[in-house]
């Protein structure tokens, strides 16, 4: 009932929170001789409670996680010009009030200008909702509306301190770029609308019509030694973060989990180098394209081992590029905000004048199918959902949610319409970074403007990509042929049939800009918005008299992922911190000491892919709440390792001290 009358009060009379930014200059100027790069990683997951992101009304709230979100944000600075940070961020979406905010707070302590910055994302369907730039996708991405205020802080507080790092972190660098294809890892979820554009023809199958390119920058650093050894290295790769089913209420970082470890760990085993490899990856051109999981089968093994595909891959040209690292590269960045309702009115017919939501958006994607509407008339992709009379508007063939009822329910200015444009360049490549699920081929529309633009500039040849959802969300961009067909992607393409022909049209106009003039930002030197609001992370001050204790003994399960579970009670999840450390494995040495438990050298934790942590419902009378630490895939530790004794170890937090469970033996079966 409390929920019902707090939905109600929420739409009715919405609480409501002001923020303010202002564009500063940075304060620091830099002396710093050569390339110098640096790298800061933070974890950012939150605690159970917070309503998840990607699937909208039929988004969980987080129970805890299986595997770690994380923000690493990478600092690359050419002696002579302006640094280039790229933030990557395993959350649904990048946002505009996040990157405006990082970029104001950091300017203050680095030679970081807004343009230099650049918010990135995995687009995990398993991370926590309510940071985006817009009411009506805070109400309509998850399962909850509004903008989380403190969730928002504590996210904008994690990456300044992962930019700050990586600014701290700078030494003389060495980079190259590369792109390798990955096939196979990959599928086209809507084949029809894809062979609706020209050039394109009927043989082509799900697994031919994709974005097979993995580009990659690869950073090494200079020890105090002399030797430089590799860091870190950044790549854009397209594929959906859906690989994990609806129903999974862990937060968890999806494919791209395995993804970037797969590839630290690699680098880490081949090399001897004096610190932790980092690979932040992020989106492509994905908007139709999903993971290559076996029929029926999404979850975290299919997860893991699509992972670990592409890791591979990225390994493969990891090596590639050791020949071609080189200390002097080009450093560019420009940014502009454009405002979607004035372009409309200045240019009658270059893009619609609002947006409009079809009922394909409302059916769901392929294979996250909406239950009932899917199927249902006038819903269902393709002929039952497009329309086929009356489509000479604005918003051509798209058959509207509502008719115009819609003009009235979703008010036009809770869309988002200020939207931000990026060009990045880095060495060889430049990035185009935007706001919008990107079609395949709406990808390369965009790639051919800009090129065409560098091409007729002295021959300039830039490895030009895009990387979709950077510094904000605003749903789709297809090509007006597969607008047409009004699939998911096209219901869900809001400004209409020329979305992708009027940022093609922005991103040259960008593009010839920067050229002339440099790096810049075309952006507001204040603004003030306001939010509706909702409080999910809130934390409680915690009580001092409840401490944690152990339940039973570690039970073991089969299945698919069969795993050990520890049951304990604990504190209530408001009153603690998910995004420390938290549980490990340990095992008996043959001394019989207790020491951590390694695999291929790596010590079993919740900082992997196999140890999850997650709230129960259960509540005792002194209100604490059940938890269940997990294992999965124990057998793993069966191979080169002598002990078969095991224990979970919980970092109580509040009390400072450790809980373990009792010893068990490895499963067998």
């Amino acid at each position: 009932m409390t929920d019902l009358v707090g939905s109600v009060r929420q739409f009715v009379a919405p609480e409501r929170v002001d923020l303010t930014f202002d564009r500063k200059a940075s304060a620091v100027r830099s002396l710093d001789k050569g390339l110098v790069a640096g790298v800061g990683v933070v974890d950012i997951t939150p605690r159970p409670g917070v309503p998840k992101g990607g699937y909208a009304a039929m988004s969980n709230f987080g129970n805890g996680f299986r595997t770690r979100l994380r923000v690493r944000s990478f600092y690359i600075y050419q002696e002579g010009g302006e640094p280039v940070v790229i933030v990557q961020a395993d959350l649904h979406a990048g946002s505009s009030i996040i990157r405006d905010k990082v970029a104001e707070r950091v300017a203050e302590k680095t030679n970081i200008e807004s343009n230099n910055i650049c918010m990135t994302c995995t687009h995990t369907h398993a991370g926590p909702g309510q940071l985006l730039d817009s009411d009506f996708y805070n109400a309509f991405a998850s399962n909850k509306p509004g903008l989380d205020v403190q969730l928002y802080e504590f996210v904008v507080d994690k990456i300044v301190e992962s930019v700050l790092a990586a600014y701290e972190d700078r030494k003389p660098a060495k980079l190259a770029t590369g792109k390798i294809d990955v096939w196979h890892a990959t599928r086209n979820r809507s084949l029809i609308p894809h062979l609706s554009n020209p050039g394109k023809v009927d043989k082509t199958n799900i697994y031919d019509a994709i974005n097979p390119n993995l580009y990659m920058i690869r950073i090494d650093q200079k020890n105090a030694d002399g030797v430089f050894y590799p860091r870190a290295a950044i790549s854009s790769f397209s594929i959906h973060g859906t690989s994990v089913p609806v129903a999974e209420k862990s937060n968890n970082a999806d494919v791209w989990a395995y993804i970037s470890g797969g590839l630290q760990s690699k680098i880490s085993q081949h090399y001897d180098a004096p610190w932790s490899a980092v690979h932040g990856a992020f989106q492509g051109t994905h908007g139709d394209i999903a993971p290559n999981i076996k029929e029926g089968q999404a979850g975290f093994v299919e997860s893991r081992r699509l992972g670990l595909d592409i890791a591979d891959k990225a390994w493969t040209l990891f090596q590639s590029l050791e020949g071609d690292l080189c200390d002097c590269v080009n450093l560019g960045s420009a940014i502009r905000e454009v405002d979607f309702y004035n372009e409309a009115v200045k240019y009658p017919g270059s893009i619609a004048s609002r947006p409009v939501v079809g009922t394909a958006l409302t059916a769901g994607a392929f294979e996250n199918e909406t239950p009932f509407l899917y199927h249902a008339p006038l819903f269902k992709h393709g002929s039952s959902s497009a329309r086929w009379l009356f489509t000479q508007g604005e918003h051509g063939h798209k058959r509207w949610v509502g008719s115009y009822l819609q003009l009235l329910v979703l008010p036009k200015k809770e869309f988002p319409h200020n939207r931000q444009l990026q060009v990045l360049t880095i060495g060889d490549f430049m990035m185009l970074a935007l706001p919008f699920e990107v079609s395949v081929e709406a990808g390369r529309r965009l790639v051919d403007s800009v090129g065409r633009v560098l091409g007729a500039v002295n021959g300039d040849k830039k490895e030009v990509f895009v990387t979709s959802l950077a510094n904000g969300y605003t749903g789709y961009a297809v090509t007006p042929e597969e607008y047409a067909r009004q699939y998911y992607e096209g219901g869900h393409t809001i400004y209409g049939p020329k979305t992708t022909p009027f940022l093609a049209d922005q991103f040259a106009k960008l593009t010839s800009d920067w050229l002339i003039q440099g790096d810049f930002a075309d952006l507001p030197h204040h603004k003030a918005l306001t939010f509706k609001v909702c409080r999910y992370f809130e934390k409680q001050a915690p009580d001092e008299l409840l401490v944690a204790s152990a339940l039973g003994v570690p039970t073991y399960h089969a299945g698919e992922e069969s795993c050990w579970r520890f049951s304990f009670f604990e504190r209530p999840p408001k009153e603690l911190d998910f995004s420390i450390p938290l549980v490990r494995l340990e095992c008996r040495d043959e001394k019989g000491l207790w020491v951590p438990l390694l695999i291929d050298g790596e010590e079993v934790d919740d900082q992997g892919y196999d140890v999850g942590l997650y709230a129960t419902d259960v509540v005792d009378n002194s209100g604490r709440v059940k938890y269940q630490a997990v294992w999965y895939n124990p057998r793993l530790a069966t191979v080169g390792t002598e002990s078969s004794i095991y224990r979970f170890v919980y970092s109580d937090q509040i009390n400072s001290n450790e809980i373990t469970s009792a010893e068990f033996l490895g499963a067998t079966d």
